[in-house]
């Protein structure tokens, strides 16, 4: 058997050990389970509910709805999402949902409450829920606070308590009034362009779009009156609120028609929503310009013109006086020595004066055969080591025909030989 041979056999040999050692491992390979099918998602939910009677409703309900269209739901789900209760402290799960696509399918999960119900706290929490579905549709649930942090469950926590005793609850409180101190307050702000001699008195009014509507303390028949002297900030004060409602007001400067003056027309409004919550009314205030711009505080500005200011005239100045170029001066005199390099002109007298630009130029700067030349070495381009370059190619050819030729003639006498 030649050489040749005897390497061609052990070639075919290792390939063959690797297709063998494929096979094996392909055989011994888990086999992929659909999840989906087999393990369809649950997802459970545990409740708390602590009392103090034992007569009270402890049933209490939830939905869960989807954030992407198109995402699995439990069978039985409505166009508002998949609604479901829970009695008391006890544990629900809802499912099964099947999902037959891999992807990232995203739920929330809440409590309703339609109705505040006296001496009631509800367990307000909104759970994110993030379903990752493999390629081999496998399910990985990752639940998210409000906040963004992860839950390591979903749980939700309703109470009810009354302290005055007795198994049935007392009639429902009067709701508290909204309270006046968390009410937000925007400022007036007067500003006046132009020059007036002194400073003027502008009034601002707060109208009730109905006078019966509660207003601050020195109202009268709905309206309530401030005044700004000149530049400057005032507000018209805060009121409370006995019942839930809408609630409308406006805001404008009076035209008192100052000599000199252009008013602002500009008129806000604020509205007032006020709701109930645990018995205590809130108040959640909106402040909008007449274009319908929420704004903080409402400013006016007035402009103010004579109509008989004084035109300015600029003061008459001098001209700049000429500078004169740099061309203009005197050059300094510049005599060649006894005994320059080169000889004096024929036709100018030994210590002339040599006119600026009239000088000759190195050689290696006027002729472009001759720049790059010098002291300064090989410049871009050079081929001052031509010869070096051919010596060495020349080298390596008959490096690499030697090589050739001993391994290409040493194999053919071997074989002779043989």
């Amino acid at each position: 058997m030649t050489e040749a041979q005897t390497k061609k056999n052990k070639i075919a040999s290792c390939l063959a050990a690797i297709i063998v050692m494929l096979l094996i491992a392909a055989m011994l390979a888990p086999m992929t389970v659909n999840a989906a099918n087999n393990n369809p998602l649950t997802i459970s939910i545990k409740q708390f509910f602590s009392t103090s009677s034992n007569s009270v409703s402890k049933t209490f309900t939830y939905r869960l709805e989807p954030l992407d269209s198109g995402n699995p739901m439990p069978s039985g789900y409505g166009a508002g999402g998949y609604s479901f209760t829970i009695a008391g402290t006890a544990a629900e799960s809802i499912g099964p949902i099947s999902f037959s696509r891999e992807g990232v399918y995203r739920y929330k999960l809440y409590q309703v409450i339609e109705t505040q119900q006296s001496y009631y706290t509800y367990d307000r929490r909104v759970y994110t829920i993030n379903v990752h579905v493999g390629t081999a549709l496998d399910v990985n649930v990752v639940v998210y606070y409000e906040n963004g942090d992860k839950a390591p469950e979903i749980t939700f926590e309703n109470s009810y308590y009354y302290s005055g005793g007795g198994v049935n609850p007392p009639p429902t409180p009067p709701t508290r009034p909204s309270d006046p101190d968390l009410m937000v307050d925007p400022p007036v702000i007067k500003r006046v362009s132009g020059n007036p001699g002194g400073s003027s008195v502008f009034t601002f009014k707060l109208a009730a779009k109905n006078s019966a509507y509660p207003m601050p303390a020195g109202s009268v028949n709905g309206v309530k009156i401030i005044y700004i002297t000149g530049s400057g900030t005032k507000e018209f004060g805060t009121w409370s609120y006995d019942k839930a409602g809408t609630y409308a007001y406006t805001v404008y400067e009076a035209d008192d028609k100052i000599s000199g003056y252009t008013y602002d027309s500009t008129v806000y409004t604020i509205t007032d929503t006020v709701t109930e919550k645990d018995g205590q009314l809130v108040v959640s205030r909106v402040v909008t310009d007449d274009k319908n711009y929420h704004v903080a505080a409402m400013t006016f500005t007035n402009k103010y013109t004579s109509g008989d200011e004084d035109i300015v005239t600029p003061e008459k100045t001098d001209p700049p006086k000429p500078i004169d170029p740099p061309w203009a001066t005197t050059l300094p005199v510049t005599t060649t020595p006894p005994d320059a390099a080169e000889p004096p002109d024929e036709t100018t007298s030994l210590g002339s004066t040599t006119p600026l630009g009239t000088g000759t130029a190195p050689a290696d700067e006027t002729d472009p055969t001759k720049r790059g030349q010098g002291g300064d070495g090989p410049k871009t381009g050079d081929d001052g080591n031509a010869p070096l370059y051919a010596t060495l190619f020349a080298l390596g050819g008959v490096t690499v025909t030697a090589a050739l030729y001993f391994l290409f003639g040493g194999q053919k006498k071997r074989k002779k030989v043989r």
